[in-house]
């Protein structure tokens, strides 16, 4: 449908499908493999039924292999979530949001 909506604004240029790969959960190491060697320039990964678990293995495999190829936080995530406000160094953002009450002094 995406594509047919560009194509119909012209907003659509065709390339090679060779620019990517699509997997899908049941092959997470392939997709692990793909980002840690940085294979491809586009990588789609759709779910699939499984049970809370694997969806938890299956996310936590993706976010290791994400973390050893970019080990630093960007600019846009070391923000205090829903504000322009970058987070003080070695501090938590949670605890910058919790509000203090009067009682806790």
């Amino acid at each position: 449908l995406f594509k047919e909506w560009q194509v119909a604004k012209g907003n659509f240029y065709p390339r090679s499908t060779k620019i990517g790969r699509n997997l899908t959960a049941d092959s997470v190491e392939e997709a692990v493999r793909c980002i840690r060697k940085q294979k491809v320039k586009m990588l789609c990964f759709n779910d699939t039924d499984m049970s809370d678990e694997e969806f938890l293995r299956c996310r936590d495999m993706i976010n290791a292999a994400f973390d050893s190829i970019l080990p630093e936080k960007s600019s846009f995530e070391n923000r205090i979530p829903g504000t322009a406000i970058p987070v003080p160094i070695n501090l938590n953002p949670l605890i910058c949001l919790t509000p203090v009450s009067a009682e806790m002094h």
